[in-house]
């Protein structure tokens, strides 16, 4: 079909159209609908308009093929607005309010389809500058054919030069015409049709590249936006819009960069498309821009001929879709890869900068799981590692069918996605996202979201019951200053799956972190700061109370349930509506559970017995006795577990500190008695003389106030790393010298449950881990990330050199 022909028959058409639409609006009250199709046939009579001036151009065939679809659908328009809509002059306004009734629908249908195909053509036109590109590279790979014949003879040099300088003149002469053409017409659309969507609306964009360069590392874009405590009001401006379902594709980018300097090209238009993912082409090299990474390892079992490993892993099935998985690899003795792959027996060994598997099986792996069809979040595959008769490695199936590790209960994706529309929380979409590092495996991530830095936590699979309940708490608390905030919850890409939400990072980290890292240096955090982090923390759980919620979590004394912002407030940080009965420690549970959880009436363990219990207010109160004693002892953290240890564990341990797990050891004479009475009251037996939050909030002093030294200036400025660094995974510092801030490490994936770490002047001493069979292997930094080199380092030899395997 002839491209010129056609472009004039549909301009024809187009303004018949036009003219048609422009008469149904005085007709009936909908001017919105027929608006937005108005809108939408000017845009595509402008781009037709350009196509036409283009009379000498050779347009390929898929343009041809495009415009023919979209006379169609023009055609359809046409037939509806004059024959269904028009039709109606006469007729009453009931009648024409039921006309539009029945055919508001195909209205909307038709709008997008034109839409479609208007994007459509703009893809094909970016497409045929790509194929002149590859014409010109032929072209001139046909002419360095023609300078080696060259130097056979004299004559044929000069026949070749000559045939060289056509050549190119004919080539630059041809891309000249090409790209005039191409640029032209993509700028008269751009300007039209809204390519620069919300210019104005966003000033923290990725850099687009210039000529021959890249785009900013991710971590240095993040870093020059400074504070980050105020991302999740920044954030309603990219999600704010997005206030009904399904999503609209004109919302699916993020919003253009405001100063519109950059020449529109072929190259522009696809950096604004869908299919652009900046860090594809950034010089950032991290763990997560790999295929298959792996979160954590252990030794399944072993044997004399043979050990099988347990990986957790995440499979980039496609870009920034992450898929959870686990797969178990059998390493046969004999092969060169055994004395690299021990791993520690501890189960899980989540260890969140290692690769654990070397380069080169991680991805004859990836390549195997991507040919995998229908494979479904948290499957179990099986794998063997062989060697070929060259010696190569080689990765093969050892169980064909997948199976399902786990099978958690969770809620339907059309209940969910119900619940969030009623809450109308904002939201994001898993490919607008993209993940920097990960923070706490095998669900928590640095993730940045249109220039900020933020916590994600993945959800694999359904939505499982205290993932939507920490949704719905933080959603309905929104604002109060001691709860977290709430950024956003993440959708998959057609906005048919909850994969997960976002929360601010804390800006100074976690409160047990900062009491224990104060204690290490030999400087306490002094008592009025922390008395002033107490009441925040009452304060915090009376307003959840008050709103019908529990927290669930300040028993979990070792993880992270509370945070500190930029300001120096405590804030409560994560939650749950249910705990686990955990037998190794049953004192976090209050008596009233004992019998529930097979334990005896002194709070031993008579019995096994694991299960998920429902978390009541008293039960906040009596693990918030727990965390306002921790606050104030001068005890590291982790420690005041050990006060929770089973009658078996205090035998066999040095920490057996305390027999009573209901009244806790008394405190220094610092601390005022008011502050132990609170905590005598969270900690009795009987639930129902326990006080509510806000009574004990009531036995606070209201004079409290840190003086100016102690209170901490906000942080004006953190960077990315930082907030990074304060999650205790991912902190890495030296086991031996204690040294932090390493450019250069040595990590073990056996000692220390996977987690054993060496200096590079340390290493150079000749240090090693605790096993001199194992290896260690070489890691360094970039751009704040920690990378795998592949060199697996053996210990110091008789001859004073390690041995040095590059794998």
């Amino acid at each position: 079909m002839e491209v010129v022909g056609a472009v004039a028959s549909i301009v024809t058409l187009t303004k018949l159209v036009l003219d048609g639409v422009k008469l149904a609006k005085t007709l009936y009250k909908a001017p919105d609908d027929l608006a937005a199709l108005q809108d939408q046939l000017e845009c595509f009579n402008v781009m037709l308009a350009e196509i036409e001036k283009c009379h000498n151009h050779d347009w390929p065939g898929l343009v041809s093929t495009t415009l023919g679809r979209a006379r169609l659908t023009i055609e359809q328009i046409h037939q509806l607005v004059e024959l269904k809509l028009l039709k109606t002059n006469g007729s009453t306004s009931r009648a024409r309010r039921r006309a539009w009734a029945r055919h508001k629908s195909k209205i909307h249908s038709l709008r997008d389809a034109l839409r479609e195909c208007r994007e459509n053509l703009t893809t094909a036109l970016s497409a045929s500058s790509s194929s002149l590109s590859h014409r010109a590279e032929a072209r001139l790979s046909f002419i360095t054919q023609g300078i080696d014949l060259s130097r056979q003879s004299a004559n044929t040099i000069t026949k070749s030069l000559s045939e060289i300088q056509q050549s190119l003149e004919a080539t630059r002469g041809a891309i000249q015409v090409q790209s005039q053409t191409v640029n032209d017409i993509l700028r008269s659309v751009s300007s039209a049709a809204g390519l620069h969507r919300g210019r104005g609306n966003n000033e923290h964009m990725l850099a687009y590249p210039t000529f021959g360069g890249f785009l900013r590392p991710l971590v240095q874009v993040t870093e020059t936006h400074g504070n980050c405590q105020h991302a999740a009001a920044e954030l309603a401006s990219f999600t704010g819009s997005r206030n009904h379902w399904p999503r609209s594709t004109e919302i699916s980018r993020l919003d253009c960069a405001t100063d519109i300097s950059i020449r529109l090209n072929p190259a522009s238009s696809f950096e604004l498309s869908d299919q652009f993912f900046p860090e594809l082409y950034t010089v950032l090299d991290g763990p997560l821009n790999v295929r298959l990474h792996a979160y954590s390892a252990y030794e399944e079992h072993s044997t004399e001929l043979a050990r099988t490993n347990c990986y957790g892993v995440f499979l980039l099935k496609a870009q920034r879709q992450w898929q959870r998985l686990t797969i178990s690899v059998q390493i046969s003795r004999n092969s060169r890869f055994w004395d690299y792959t021990k791993l520690s027996r501890s189960k899980p060994n989540y260890v969140t900068n290692s690769y654990h598997l070397p380069r080169s099986l991680q991805v004859q792996a990836a390549e195997l799981l991507m040919e995998v069809q229908g494979l479904v979040d948290d499957a179990h595959l099986s794998f063997t590692v062989s060697e070929n008769t060259h010696g190569h490695p080689s990765v093969t199936w050892s169980q064909e069918k997948t199976a399902p590790r786990h099978n958690p209960v969770g809620f339907a994706n059309d209940e969910v996605l119900s619940l969030l529309d009623d809450l109308g929380c904002q939201r994001a979409f898993e490919n607008e996202i993209m993940q920097v590092a990960m923070l706490q495996a095998p669900e928590c991530f640095a993730t940045s979201v249109n220039g900020h830095l933020l916590h994600e936590y993945k959800i694999s699979g359904l939505a499982g019951e205290c993932s939507l309940y920490t949704i719905q708490l933080l959603h309905c608390l929104s604002g109060f200053q001691h709860i977290a905030k709430l950024a956003a919850v993440i959708l998959d890409s057609k906005g048919r799956q909850l994969k997960g939400f976002l929360r601010e990072i804390p800006a100074r980290g976690w409160l047990f972190g900062i009491i224990a890292k104060s204690l290490a240096d030999g400087q306490p955090v002094p008592w009025s700061r922390r008395e002033k982090w107490a009441k925040q923390i009452v304060e915090a759980v009376s307003h959840i109370h008050s709103k019908g919620f529990v927290v669930g979590t300040l028993g979990e004394l070792s993880g992270t349930p509370i945070a500190v912002d930029n300001e120096d407030r405590a804030l409560l940080w994560k939650f749950r509506n249910k705990a686990w009965a955990n037998r190794r420690f049953p004192g976090h549970l209050p008596p009233e559970y004992w019998q529930q959880t097979g334990q005896g009436t002194d709070g031993t363990l008579c019995e096994i017995r694991d299960e998920l219990v429902d978390v009541t207010p008293r039960c906040d109160i009596f693990q918030l006795g727990m965390a306002l004693w921790l606050i104030a002892s001068k005890r590291l953290p982790l420690n005041g577990w050990h006060l929770f240890q089973n009658v078996d564990s205090q035998s066999t341990t040095s920490f057996y500190e305390h027999a009573n797990i209901i009244a806790l050891p008394p405190l220094s004479d610092e601390v005022p008695q008011y502050y132990k009475d609170i905590i005598a009251a969270c900690r009795s037996v009987t639930p129902t003389t326990r006080p509510t939050a806000r009574r004990l909030l009531q036995m606070f002093p209201s004079n409290i106030t840190p003086t100016t030294r102690e209170l901490q200036s906000p942080f004006s400025i953190t960077s990315p790393e930082k907030l990074i660094s304060n999650f205790p995974q991912v902190a890495i510092y030296c086991d031996i010298c204690r040294a932090e801030k390493m450019e250069t490490i040595f990590h073990c994936d056996s000692c220390l449950c996977g987690d054993f770490d060496i200096c590079a002047r340390c290493f150079e001493e000749g240090a090693h881990c605790h096993d001199s069979t194992h290896f260690l292997v070489e890691m360094t930094t970039k751009h704040g990330v920690l990378l795998a080199v592949n060199n697996y380092h053996s210990c110091v030899k008789d001859e004073g050199r390690r041995e040095i395997m590059h794998l």
